[in-house]
């Protein structure tokens, strides 16, 4: 079934009303237009609709070339460092253009909001509580500054914690892994060029 959009409706009123007055006006209030001339005017109202739409049809379609979409990508390994297992929680834009960030928001472990200087000191603690290391854990923590802009297919850390292995098999590393995943809160607002927003949020469960 067909389906328009407002836009296509209201283009649609606009020529069929242009139209109907050019007709109307030449038939049945004297103009006294010869036929070339209403078919022409006519022609011309089809003609401007035309363009109206064919400049909206434009737009939408450069926008969907510049959409980006950004996903959460959580990773676990043990070959990035040696005698260690890493965790790693990235975001990356698979979209297809530019993604400028409006706000990046995260929490570890409880409520607090945290920002590009708090966010490495509280992800430090929560790696030596949940790992229990004791400060030999290797700890990255990124952030997204508002307006930061990813590039289509770029990617950034976000949190990154590679801890010893200790005789810890490989299956019992990410099951802990997993669970600190579940202390992790995450969410980003952005926008395209042409200023739509979007949001990407992920509770780790």
């Amino acid at each position: 079934m067909l389906s328009l959009s407002k836009f296509d409706v209201s283009i649609t009123l606009l020529v069929v009303i242009l139209s109907s007055l050019i007709v109307g006006q030449s038939i049945n209030l004297g103009w006294g237009l010869p036929l070339g001339t209403t078919l022409t005017c006519f022609i011309a109202a089809l003609g401007f609709g035309v363009a109206i739409y064919q400049s909206y049809a434009t737009r939408k379609h450069n926008r969907l070339l510049v959409k980006p979409h950004l996903i959460f990508n959580s990773q676990f390994n043990s070959t990035t460092l040696d005698g260690h297992y890493t965790y790693t929680l990235k975001v990356k834009n698979v979209g297809l253009g530019p993604s400028i960030i409006d706000r990046y928001l995260i929490t570890l472990g409880d409520a607090i909001e945290l920002d590009g200087h708090t966010v490495f000191e509280r992800f430090v603690t929560l790696v030596n509580e949940h790992f229990q290391t004791k400060g030999l854990a290797h700890c990255v923590a990124g952030f997204l500054h508002y307006e930061h802009a990813l590039e289509k297919g770029e990617e950034k850390i976000l949190l990154e914690v590679s801890f010893p292995k200790s005789d810890i098999s490989f299956i019992k590393g990410r099951e802990k892994a997993k669970l600190f995943t579940n202390l992790i809160n995450a969410k980003i607002q952005y926008r395209c060029h042409y200023g739509q927003k979007f949001e990407v949020s992920k509770k780790f469960t």
